[in-house]
């Protein structure tokens, strides 16, 4: 069984908010997609590599071992949980 988070809360208006631009290298990156949100939050990255797909696998190699546990931790936040600022809900994902 697989499970997935969902974000509660009223969804963004305008496409435009699923973007941010990264603090640190100043690039534009769609905080929908989390092998990018990821690849900005590592501590002096460069731009991710252009007209490439990254990939979970691929930005794990980057972030430093005292970081992993906080981007994936190894136990599940409880239901309802705050969790990196996000409220948590867990739903059962059907394969």
């Amino acid at each position: 069984m697989r499970f997935s988070g969902k974000i509660k809360g009223p969804a963004p208006k305008d496409k435009v908010e699923h973007f941010a631009v990264c603090r640190h290298c100043r690039q534009v990156f769609d905080r929908r997609n989390l092998p990018e949100v990821v690849w900005h939050e590592i501590p002096d990255h460069e731009p991710a590599p252009a007209g490439e797909v990254l990939t979970i696998e691929y930005v794990l190699e980057f972030v430093p071992a005292d970081l992993r546990e906080v981007f994936f931790p190894t136990r599940r936040p409880k239901a309802g949980s705050i969790y990196r600022g996000i409220n948590v809900e867990m739903v059962k994902v059907k394969r």
